[in-house]
């Protein structure tokens, strides 16, 4: 197939693959798509280059086109392979814009992963679509903010950095969680809350620096009960 000479040993030929496959996808089957995608895989960096070029300018060309390259881009994000993941996360970071809800999505999925890699690498992806969309979008933050309340001490703490990066200033449930995170049992998750807030909140804001100061003595009561 085409997508196989994404990792042809000769450079011109990955180029003419990669110039041919980014003029098909965009009219192309949706399997199209999902071969690329699987390249993302390929152990040689030069072929998941080349498969990441490919799906960003075809992801950019609009809504439809970004839903089906998150599609099949997402499970590569939980991949135990740290460059295949990171792969991934550049790929849906980069379209991130024109797919915001379907990048979400997998992000949430990232989230509750047990492995703490493909956490972190829903992280990444979450702030890049906070630079993205900009802060504040209720859809995002909404679908965030619930795996704050998990049981999971790890799946807390990797929402609550996360919604460091998409939570605006102004006053939110989303931004409620995070301070009420500040006296959560797992110091993880308050040191996350923490570093959250430092990014929410503008350093010259002294008025809700001072609010979010009182919820310290709570953060460190339940530090001590712990």
């Amino acid at each position: 197939p085409l997508s196989a000479c994404l990792a042809d040993d000769v450079p011109g030929v990955r180029q003419a693959a990669v110039e041919l496959l980014t003029r098909l996808l965009p009219s192309g089957p949706g399997f199209a798509v999902e071969a690329v995608a699987a390249i993302l895989g390929h152990p040689r960096a030069c072929a998941r280059d080349a498969a990441h070029g490919i799906l960003v300018k075809v992801g950019r060309e609009g809504a439809g086109a970004g839903a089906l390259v998150a599609q099949y881009v997402g499970p590569r994000m939980s991949h135990l392979d740290e460059a295949v993941r990171g792969a991934a996360v550049r790929t849906l970071s980069a379209i991130a814009a024109v797919a915001a809800m379907d990048v979400v999505h997998i992000v949430e999925g990232g989230l509750e992963h047990e492995d703490a890699g493909v956490r972190a690498a829903a992280v990444e992806v979450a702030a890049a679509l906070g630079r993205a969309v900009g802060r504040g979008k209720r859809q995002i933050t909404s679908a965030l903010e619930g795996h704050a309340f998990s049981s999971s001490a790890p799946e807390r703490t990797a929402a609550v950095t996360a919604l460091g990066h998409v939570v605006a200033k102004r006053p939110s449930r989303a931004r409620d969680r995070v301070e009420q995170c500040l006296a959560d049992a797992d110091v993880g998750v308050r040191d996350a809350a923490v570093a959250a807030l430092v990014s929410i909140l503008p350093r010259q804001d002294a008025s809700e620096t001072a609010h979010v100061a009182q919820q310290l003595p709570h953060a460190a009561g339940a530090e001590r009960r712990s």
